[in-house]
């Protein structure tokens, strides 16, 4: 079974586990490929743990913590998962003033991204987070507000506005809206930008060698360039997406959930890209997540929603689970919430 709880809900989950806690009473053996350590723990006798092709660890599932666990799949203590946070400049590079969408999905809207900043975005499943992103980049429809970027009001109707402001998406299904499975994966990283490989036609030859350097620089694990996309595992697939969003030379990237469906070290491999990229170029992030520690250990500073609405916003030291999950939920101190 390799990812089988990729799409399903906890119910489905545990529904799931019992089939397979049956099967096994019944004298089957079953093989559970997983990157959600919480199941793997649940479900697995045994444990096999793979890093870069090679098995690092045989023996009881019972043997290791999800934490030395998640060790064994990076190479590194899980304390350095996320880089160093840099310092984002004062220059205010994209703007939102009173934005509220056509369909209700998110209201008043008021926020400013700066330079070199990674700022988050968290709240609850219904909370607006991604369909403010939509709005973003020309994917949904605005009823009042305005964008600015640079000081400048902007109009964004479709992603193709967007890509030539310099605003690109990383969208939160990378299988369906992020990356065209059925291509060869050189042609991903191409895709949005082919307007630097033609004159009359395209200059295949360039195309290769773009994407041999981005596999080289964000250790994207293809056979050849001409591999089919699909074949890739999710955390390559995430990295071809990536590159493909860099070579466009945009300088405000949108990543939602960024790091959905990748193991552990596709992970971290993944956060250094994002540094890397702020330190070399001077980008800007907006990172919206689900995941909690992705969200403390990432983000400069970090705006809540809930219904549509900005709750709050924190920063620095401020950023932790408690303040996070009382702005999502709307909670008080001495409420039902525990650590």
């Amino acid at each position: 079974m390799d990812e089988p709880t990729s799409s399903l809900s906890e119910e489905e989950i545990s529904k799931l586990f019992e089939v397979v806690r049956n099967m096994k009473n019944s004298g089957m053996t079953v093989i559970f490929i997983s990157h959600k350590l919480k199941e793997v723990k649940a479900i697995a006798d045994d444990l096999i743990v793979l890093r870069d092709g090679r098995k690092v660890y045989e023996g009881s599932a019972r043997q290791l913590t999800e934490k030395q666990i998640a060790e064994s799949m990076i190479g590194r203590k899980l304390d350095e998962m996320y880089p160093p946070k840099s310092l984002p400049l004062e220059e205010v590079v994209l703007e939102v003033r009173n934005l509220s969408s056509k369909d209700g999905t998110f209201k008043e809207i008021n926020f400013k991204v700066f330079k070199r900043e990674i700022l988050g975005f968290y709240g609850l499943v219904g909370s607006g987070r991604t369909e403010l992103m939509e709005a973003l980049i020309g994917l949904r429809k605005l009823q009042t507000g305005q964008i600015l970027l640079n000081t400048q009001k902007v109009n964004i109707d479709s992603p193709k506005d967007a890509k030539k402001l310099g605003i690109v998406y990383l969208p939160e299904d990378r299988k369906t809206a992020g990356i065209i499975l059925s291509l060869q994966v050189f042609m991903n990283t191409t895709i949005m930008s082919l307007e630097k490989f033609s004159r009359v036609l395209l200059g295949k030859k360039r195309e290769i060698e773009t994407f041999k350097s981005y596999q080289e620089r964000f250790d994207i694990k293809a056979r050849t360039p001409f591999q089919i996309a699909k074949t890739l595992s999710g955390g390559n697939q995430q990295k071809v997406v990536i590159s493909k969003l860099v070579q466009t030379g945009a300088k405000i990237f949108i990543f939602d959930e960024p790091t959905r469906g990748v193991d552990v070290n596709a992970k971290h491999q993944i956060y250094e890209i994002m540094h890397q990229m702020i330190k070399d170029f001077d980008v800007t992030f907006i990172v919206v997540s689900s995941e909690l520690p992705e969200i403390i250990g990432l983000c400069n500073r970090v705006i809540v929603m809930r219904n549509g609405k900005i709750v709050g916003s924190v920063s620095g030291e401020n950023i932790n689970e408690r303040n996070l999950i009382y702005l999502a939920t709307g909670l008080e101190e001495g409420d039902s919430y525990k650590d």
